[in-house]
């Protein structure tokens, strides 16, 4: 800026910022004297509290004795932070101009340059981690821990088992649209239920980023793919992946007792006893059941798919 200042002293100067990091503002290097030489501007987001916008203005204008301008914009909201996560993933592409996308991969920025195939565990779930809010953390490292140990009682491959736990929520931090962005970039068929229903697409595109991205084989993948629906005739990882999302340790819900208890005894029950508080959760709100479940557990009754 005291160069921009210095090659243009009779224009005036505007510093253009997004919400997070004006909010920042205070921890920033020398803010007095950035506000002393220029105007700064937030292009906000939409779904930012008006009053607290008022409140902010007051407090920057005390602060610094200039009053930051708000600029509305009907822009694609995405955050750095989902750029980040969207580079990794694999599904940036449509996000970005076409030449800082290149320029990204190109220099190998944000860790692109990166090669997640085939890591360690430990490694696997420092990257898979990082990918998450942070309140899911814990819920996702519950399911990885309850997966193996499922997994030594019922004969299934614990590695394959741990490893699927850690990145079955992988993709659960974008929202609906990047969700349906993603699906696009990987070639994922989205039917009708899905479209309407995005909570559910983060099995979808958290299976293909485990292969794709993370290397993973076959069995890891469906495992991830049906831990949300479920479906007919399941694998024994894939009972497995369902079950310890639903009841790993930090769940906490009517009913989840005795689902963990029967889930270390008799897994189909345990797995039949989700979906059914599922399928009543849902019929309670008025919501629709996926087809998928719907086989699940008439195959888990009769032994045969639904008709």
């Amino acid at each position: 800026l005291r160069a921009m200042k210095k090659r243009y002293p009779n224009d005036e100067l505007f510093l253009c910022m997004g919400t997070d990091m004006l909010l920042s503002f205070d921890s920033w290097y020398h803010p007095k004297e950035i506000c002393s030489l220029c105007q700064v501007v937030m292009a906000h987001r939409t779904d930012i509290d008006e009053a607290a916008l008022a409140d902010f203005s007051q407090t920057f204008r005390k602060r610094y004795g200039k009053t930051p301008i708000f600029l509305p914009n009907d822009f694609l909201e995405l955050s750095s932070t989902t750029v980040r996560r969207l580079l990794i993933l694999g599904g940036a592409a449509d996000d970005l101009s076409p030449k800082v996308y290149e320029a990204i991969l190109a220099q190998g920025l944000y860790g692109t340059c990166r090669n997640r195939k085939n890591l360690p565990f430990e490694d696997l779930k420092r990257e898979s981690l990082a990918l998450h809010n942070e309140g899911r953390v814990k819920h996702v490292i519950g399911c990885s821990e309850t997966a193996e140990a499922l997994a030594k009682i019922y004969g299934a491959n614990p590695v394959d088992a741990a490893r699927a736990g850690i990145l079955h929520d992988v993709t659960k931090a974008l929202s609906g649209l990047e969700q349906l962005h993603l699906c696009k970039t990987y070639g994922i068929i989205v039917d009708d239920f899905l479209k309407t229903h995005t909570k559910l697409l983060h099995a979808p595109t958290a299976a293909v980023v485990a292969q794709r991205v993370f290397g993973e084989n076959e069995a890891v993948c469906s495992a991830i793919r049906w831990h949300t629906s479920g479906r007919a005739n399941m694998s024994t990882l894939e009972k497995i992946i369902y079950v310890a999302d639903y009841m790993e340790p930090n769940r906490d819900f009517p009913g989840v007792k005795e689902l963990r208890k029967l889930a270390y005894s008799d897994l189909d029950a345990a797995l039949l006893l989700g979906l059914e508080m599922t399928q009543e959760h849902l019929a309670q709100q008025g919501a629709p059941m996926g087809k998928a479940s719907l086989e699940a557990i008439a195959y888990l009754k009769t032994g045969k798919d639904a008709t």
